[in-house]
């Protein structure tokens, strides 16, 4: 994971504020741990698909295509074809996470939740309490209890009920964790009008969620939610699938070259809690920018 490391070396010389050791093993596929801040006191982040209120987050841990790999291939589309840049953050109750995916062309014309895969989608793998345990069946099915699947999806032709939402082939039973007490989620598309088959289009995904360390398909009360601390390893996915003229054609993700990273919690990649930073100059905004072409 070349720039990661470069990007923490720099990290740890210039922001003396996070206080955080990166001298533990990399993930299975050698990428991550991956970096997510902390919400600085006093910011709130509106879920609008809008990044004027990330202006606080430090551009060096902008996560990349650079810093993730196609699952299907092992090898990156060009990124004239896809570009993504990912920024995430947690609060004690909440993670957040800024996407944006810029697409050569917009492939969005599935109707069914379950072969949303065959779309440009975005995901979010979580095993909150880092216990790399799933009950579930090897391909997804079953109850998500301990380890969780979230797609989020551009909502046209408008087969879905909704941007975010658990998989795969989840029973009814589980989706109350996709109510708005416990997901925000909007998928908002450039230019505006743009529709399937649409070329040269920005998709920004905005999502904040509650995490579970176990989701019980029996509700709230059954379950137990995580409370985020700076210093946790967690275990987390960040991965977009691309889909070209007909059918997906390159799903990017941390979790390497392994396309169940999505069911099983042992190829998922981990992330940690870093500490919240105190400012962002305006010149590290403009560095952020620079990222989300």
């Amino acid at each position: 994971m070349r720039k990661l490391t470069i990007v923490v070396a720099v990290a740890i010389a210039i922001l003396a504020w996070s206080g955080i050791s990166f001298a533990y093993s990399e993930g299975a596929w050698g990428l991550g741990p991956y970096p997510c801040v902390g919400l600085p006191a006093g910011a709130t982040i509106t879920v609008d698909g809008d990044d004027g209120d990330w202006a606080w987050f430090p551009p060096e841990y902008v996560i990349t295509i650079d810093d993730m790999v196609c699952t299907l291939t092992g090898v990156n589309p060009p990124k004239d074809d896809l570009d993504i840049a990912v920024m995430a953050a947690w609060s004690p109750e909440k993670m957040h996470v800024f996407a944006r995916v810029t697409d050569n062309q917009l492939n969005v014309d599935e109707t069914s939740i379950n072969n949303g895969w065959k779309d440009d989608r975005f995901e979010i793998i979580m095993d909150a309490d880092h216990s790399a345990s799933y009950t579930g069946g090897g391909t997804g099915e079953g109850f998500r209890e301990d380890m969780q699947q979230f797609v989020f999806d551009v909502m046209t032709p408008g087969g879905y009920h909704q941007v975010g939402s658990i998989q795969y082939m989840q029973d009814p039973a589980m989706r109350w964790c996709e109510d708005p007490e416990y997901m925000e989620a909007v998928a908002k598309v450039l230019p505006v009008g743009a529709a399937h088959l649409s070329t040269d289009v920005t998709v920004t995904y905005e999502v904040k969620m509650t995490c579970f360390d176990w989701l019980s398909r029996d509700g709230y009360a059954a379950s137990t939610p995580h409370v985020f601390a700076e210093g946790q390893i967690i275990g987390m996915g960040i991965t977009v699938n691309d889909a070209d003229d007909a059918g997906r054609t390159h799903q990017v993700s941390t979790h390497g070259p392994a396309e169940l990273g999505c069911h099983d919690p042992t190829l998922c990649t981990e992330f940690e809690m870093l500490g919240a930073p105190t400012a962002v100059e305006p010149k590290s905004w403009g560095a952020i920018k620079a990222l989300f072409r």
